[in-house]
């Protein structure tokens, strides 16, 4: 087991009985009401129920965790997007993947939905993620700031910016930094977040990575200083492109 397996907390899917729906941590000296408005840039971000998020990438694709996949087959969970449930027909889950808790490498499945979604899908990036760049982040449920760490569901949608911290094993890692530091609207997956997209923050926000593990790194889960991990979909684009096709 590597050192970030050791110390990482599982965001959902293995704990989906004891953890909460899809989560942003925000800034404590910012407005709430800002994270709200935010996600209106992500429309394509949706949940399957308390299980973790996904992102529409096709009119029927819908791309998550591994992990929350394997609980959507075992539970029979829907997708939910804005505002309406969509059924789950087939999952594919990437074949490199194993269940050996967070950190697992290949940490991806491709959903497909019964029926389209009305929402416009989002592009996957062609182009990976450097040290610094400027990135979006969004989920639905429970919240809380980085003094608090998680708090229970209100239900509201958010979003949040943060900047890639590194690019490591696979993952692209992201920290969660405290005023003064961070950025203006600065946040982080929480607890039940897994699964959710990580995108490049641009006019057209396009899919790097999809949330896999989270990290106290001492202080908490969700707390100032916490990590998260997005499996690298640059790393990964063979399969998901292969997916695609084979589930469209």
């Amino acid at each position: 087991m590597n050192p970030v397996q050791r110390r990482v907390f599982l965001a959902s899917g293995l704990l989906v009985l004891a953890i909460p729906a899809p989560a942003v941590l925000v800034r404590h000296d910012r407005d709430d009401a800002a994270y709200r408005a935010l996600a209106e840039r992500l429309p394509f971000a949706g949940a399957f129920d308390k299980a973790g998020g996904g992102t529409l990438v096709g009119p029927r694709l819908v791309l998550t965790a591994a992990h929350v996949a394997q609980a959507v087959e075992r539970r029979g969970l829907g997708f939910e997007l804005a505002g309406v449930r969509h059924v789950v027909a087939a999952v594919e889950r990437h074949p490199e993947w194993r269940d050996a808790g967070p950190g697992s490498p290949h940490d991806l499945a491709l959903v497909r939905l019964a029926e389209p979604a009305a929402a416009t899908p989002a592009e996957v990036c062609a182009t990976p993620s450097t040290e610094g760049d400027a990135v979006l982040l969004a989920g639905r449920g429970d919240t809380g700031t980085g003094l608090t760490g998680p708090r229970p569901s209100d239900g509201a949608v958010r979003a949040a910016q943060n900047h890639v911290l590194r690019r490591d094993g696979g993952f692209v890692v992201l920290r969660f930094d405290g005023p003064p530091g961070g950025a203006a609207l600065e946040g982080l997956g929480a607890p039940g977040d897994s699964g959710g997209g990580l995108f490049r923050d641009a006019a057209q926000p396009c899919l790097l990575g999809v949330s896999a593990w989270g990290d106290g790194d001492g202080n908490g889960p969700g707390r100032y200083g916490a990590l998260d991990g997005y499996t690298d979909l640059v790393a990964d684009a063979a399969w998901l492109r292969a997916a695609m096709e084979r589930l469209k």
